[in-house]
């Protein structure tokens, strides 16, 4: 699944100041992404997902890899992950067949996201009830993506790369 990133990093730092106050900074923006950050980006997940009938969790992981840097990961889990997957990274053309049998459903589907941004539609569908065991045949299913992770990255990064360089800031003032 690809990963967005959204790097903070002090921008001119003095030498002297980190020798100074770095276990300072250090604290503070971890507390700052266990914290606040945290909160924002569960929230924008969360708020994708929210009239999903099978939604994935969300959990915030921190990490401190090879001791230089700070992480924060977010990404879904649980229940509905697979379909956050498919729809948000799209899915090549194919065919699906049933390994449970005849599969019923109506051929006419506007989905609740749209490739262009609209979320939290209806979800509706309609048309004659089908039965096939193998969908795609004529013409292969495929999901155009979605690119939710990428579209909380644009939504929220300047936010939290402001609210960080300002926690980073006042940390290296010794406050």
């Amino acid at each position: 699944m690809p990963s967005q990133y959204i790097r903070i990093q002090p921008i001119k730092a003095d030498p002297d100041q980190f020798a100074r106050y770095g276990q300072h900074v250090h604290d503070n923006v971890k507390a700052w992404l266990k914290g606040e950050a945290t909160r924002i980006l569960i929230g924008e997940f969360n708020q994708t997902v929210w009239n999903w009938k099978e939604a994935p969790k969300f959990p915030a992981e921190y990490s401190e890899p090879y001791g230089t840097r700070q992480e924060l990961y977010v990404h879904p889990v649980g229940e509905g992950t697979t379909n956050w997957q498919r729809v948000s990274d799209g899915t090549g053309p194919r065919q699906i067949v049933s390994s449970k049998g005849i599969m019923k459903f109506q051929p006419e589907y506007v989905p609740k996201t749209t490739p262009g941004g609209r979320y939290g539609g209806p979800g509706s569908k309609s048309g004659p009830w089908l039965q096939s065991r193998v969908v795609g045949t004529k013409k292969p299913h495929r999901i155009e993506p979605r690119e939710f992770s990428k579209k909380i990255k644009e939504k929220v990064e300047d936010k939290l790369v402001a609210e960080a360089q300002a926690i980073i800031a006042k940390a290296l003032k010794g406050r």
